[in-house]
């Protein structure tokens, strides 16, 4: 009896040693997989880091911080090496002092000394670093929570640990973020140089990990380990055993591509918004929350079980209602139109019927919680009135999924979320006024119906609409670049003949001011010269031939009418005038000028030049005074002329310099017709005195000179501050003289500021940068303000 007892236990012992080897290796491998799929994606950040961070640097307009960034940049790509090992093997070292830990085998004094969470004394950085670590490993654990409660579960069978605690799961978020946390103080970096590499490490590698844990729970299924997890109560509320075409199984059909059904769902906001639902319904009773929702509707589904829709035949139903049957819904006011472009909130309707009825308590308030959201879509003013009309067709479709895939709520990368998300992009490309009359809105419609006519249970569906509705969006951004082109074109024509003009108005300034010209002389000059002068420095050129005879032949003209005192003078001119009337003559031509106009001038011009070549008839005369006599005599000629047609905007005395501030009309030298061209706007802005002022004016012109294509500001069109909006910088003209941005909903506006203008508008806080694109997705600004509303609606009761 004795030896049989002995050689059971000995098959006991050997048994228990046997099963502790094989878990030891699925632990093994586990652990392998998961130091293999985390290194990859270290790696990858690290691939990345350099781009991310030179993005970082062009986004920033604050230099400290651009130099943070390039000092982070550099240590990465330098010391890319210690990275990767120094967290391969921290990660390592906490993964076995977890495993020890769990097997209570202890730990020796050196594994004490290094472990986490040993008191010593740390500087005020490095505690505030240790705390942002922790606060990104509870984010993990809540972000990853489906995943972590299945595998510490399994990990507690491998670890011989059935009441393992999540914190001493060797597989935990913590042991993931400890080893970064090592790895970068392993660098020759300061502390703000590893913050910055903490954020390297949110951005590129967090949503990876999700993945990670997936496979290592895939892994232990395969092997066995737990293939059905044991849920509590507390996490799977109003849970019923599955039956065939159960809600189980139809979880099972819904699950979004990827996910472990193995696990539990993912409930990370939708447990919140549940939370705070029943939060309010307990504090309101009988009154509800949202349209109705009430703690007497709440209990409505819970009633004759037998009468309860559930699962397949649940779905069943909203699919027949999705595609206007509504012969099976009986009761309440639930409108045939379910699927037509409108605004009524179809899920608040659909509580009073059969169908509402019949749901269990945990479908009801998914019910609650998507009419909610609907409803805060509606109120959106954001969202032009004709896409919530078309939005709101997709409200059973979208019922139907957050009911069977609780996913939908928490995973970023969901069909149905992403299609919901893409329709917000398309609202960045519509005007506000966008209706039924829109080009844009039929399209979108025939897109929306194709998910309202095939969507039953396959979430390809959503897939494939958010294709078309992409193509759509890539369509609209080649037509609001080819917009953006053109007006682009424009403004830099404007400019270059801005510059033109200004350049033009020099040269014509320097051979006036200070001369007493004959009034036609004057006109001719600043009038109608200056036109030629623009348009061939827009044509071709400063540096051109053509340029410098015309700025020759203006030469010319003032010395032409200048009092000529000896023969020699006078044959001069006598041979100059054919040549100048003829290089006039083209020039004025070729600019466009009226015939009238050319003929009275040169009329005028040559009793000036006639006077001036027979002067010498005057006998002893003074020449000078001659010359004088005939300039009045021309002058007397054409005084009323002058009065009648006084140059716009130009002004000229003796000895003053004329005013060009006017616009100068000339010949399109782009196109057909005539342009106005106005003068050189670099920064009109009137300065006040004062060095506080002088540093702001220079800020923004810092700012005007650096600030890059794609900034988003927000803009206050208006004067009133309440009324902002976002814009993004499209265009800077070549000399930083205009502006374009386009408005959020790019497809129909661009506004061009002047330099000044955006100047003036920076300094009394009319204008001000973005630190990121408004409104990233639809859905993540929606359920914010479902979140706030219910949190404010809970503590006002």
């Amino acid at each position: 009896m004795l030896a049989n007892n002995l050689n059971t236990r000995d098959s006991g012992a050997i048994h228990q040693r046997q099963q502790a080897t094989a878990f030891d290796g699925i632990l093994e491998h586990s652990r392998d997989l998961i130091c293999e799929r985390l290194n990859d994606a270290i790696v990858a950040m690290l691939d990345k880091s350099e781009e991310a961070l030179s993005g970082l640097m062009n986004e920033t307009q604050d230099r400290d911080v651009r130099r943070l960034y390039e000092e982070a940049r550099g240590i990465a790509v330098a010391q890319r090496q210690t990275m990767e090992q120094e967290f391969q093997s921290g990660y390592l070292g906490g993964f076995r002092r977890r495993s020890d830990r769990a097997r209570r085998t202890g730990e020796n004094f050196g594994e004490i000394e290094n472990s986490p969470g040993v008191l010593e004394l740390v500087s005020d950085d490095d505690l505030e670093e240790t705390l942002k670590f922790n606060d990104m490993a509870t984010r993990l654990r809540t972000y990853c929570d489906e995943e972590l409660v299945a595998l510490d579960q399994r990990v507690g069978v491998l670890l011989g640990d059935a009441n393992l605690q999540a914190g001493d799961n060797p597989f935990s978020p913590q042991v993931i973020c400890d080893a970064y946390k090592h790895a970068c103080r392993q660098l020759d970096a300061n502390v703000n140089v590893r913050r910055v590499l903490l954020k390297l490490f949110d951005d590129h590698v967090l949503d990876d990990i999700r993945s990670v844990y997936k496979a290592v729970n895939a892994l232990l299924v395969r092997n066995s380990i737990l293939p059905r997890i044991r849920y509590s109560v507390s996490r799977k509320p109003d849970r019923v055993a599955p039956a065939q075409g159960g809600p189980a199984d139809a979880e099972t059909r819904f699950a979004a591509p990827g996910t472990d059904n193995t696990a539990v769902p993912a409930q990370d906001l939708f447990s919140v918004l549940q939370n705070l639902f029943a939060s309010n319904v307990r504090a309101i009773g009988q009154q509800g929350v949202g349209g109705g929702t009430g703690a007497a509707a709440v209990q409505a589904g819970a009633g004759d079980a037998a009468a309860a829709l559930q699962g397949a035949e649940l779905l069943g139903s909203l699919t027949r209602i999705q595609l206007g049957d509504l012969s099976a819904v009986a009761g309440g006011s639930l409108a045939a139109s379910a699927g037509v472009p409108g605004t009524n909130n179809v899920l608040h309707e659909l509580k009073s019927t059969s169908v509402g009825a019949g749901m269990g308590q945990l479908d009801l308030m998914t019910l609650d919680i998507m009419a909610m959201l609907f409803d805060q879509l509606f109120e959106d003013p954001k969202v032009p009135n004709g896409v919530k009309g078309l939005i709101g067709r997709i409200q059973i479709p979208m019922l139907k999924v957050a009911i069977a895939d609780k996913s939908f709520f928490s995973t970023k990368t969901h069909p149905a979320r992403l299609l919901l998300d893409t329709l917000g992009e398309v609202v960045l490309r519509l005007p506000a006024d966008f209706s039924t009359s829109s080009p844009l809105f039929s399209r979108l419609q025939e897109i929306l119906q194709k998910l309202i006519d095939e969507f039953k249970d396959e979430l390809s569906i959503f897939a494939t609409v958010r294709e078309q509705l992409q193509s759509l969006v890539a369509e609209e951004d080649q037509r609001i670049e080819q917009e953006t082109q053109t007006a682009a074109k424009s403004v830099e024509e404007m400019e270059d003949l801005a510059l033109a003009k200004s350049v033009a108005q020099d040269e014509v300034r320097a051979r006036v001011t200070g001369r007493t010209l004959p009034g036609p002389v004057l006109e001719f000059l600043i009038q109608q010269w200056l036109k030629v002068l623009l348009l061939l420095h827009v044509k071709e050129g400063k540096e051109s031939r053509a340029w410098t005879d015309a700025v020759e032949s203006m030469d010319q003209l003032v010395w032409s009418i200048e009092p000529k005192n000896t023969l020699e003078e006078r044959r001069k001119l006598a041979a100059l005038v054919p040549g100048l009337i003829k290089q006039l003559s083209a020039g004025l031509k070729a600019a466009g000028i009226a015939d009238d106009v050319r003929g009275q001038f040169f009329a005028d011009l040559m009793q000036y030049h006639t006077q001036a070549i027979s002067a010498s008839g005057q006998g002893n005369s003074d020449p000078a005074s001659a010359a004088h006599a005939v300039r009045n005599q021309a002058d007397r000629a054409t005084a009323a002329r002058q009065r009648a047609v006084s140059p716009k905007g130009v002004k000229a005395e003796a000895s003053r310099s004329p005013d060009f501030s006017g616009p100068v009309i000339v010949k399109n030298p782009f196109g057909d017709g005539d342009v106005h061209v106005e003068n050189l706007d670099l920064d009109l802005t009137v300065h006040e005195a004062g060095q506080a002022r002088a540093k702001r004016d220079a800020s923004i012109g810092n700012l005007l000179d650096r600030i890059a294509i794609g900034t988003w500001v927000e803009l206050c069109e208006t004067g009133d501050q309440s009324a902002r909006r976002p814009v993004r910088l499209i265009f800077v003209s070549p000399r930083k003289t205009r502006y374009l941005f386009a408005v959020d909903r790019a497809g129909k506006e661009i506004i061009q500021c002047t330099r000044a203008e955006i100047s003036r508008r920076f300094r009394v806080g009319e204008a001000t940068v973005m630190d990121k694109p408004p409104d990233e997705s639809l859905f993540d600004r929606i359920m914010s303000g479902l979140v706030g509303k219910l949190h404010a609606s809970g503590t006002r009761h």
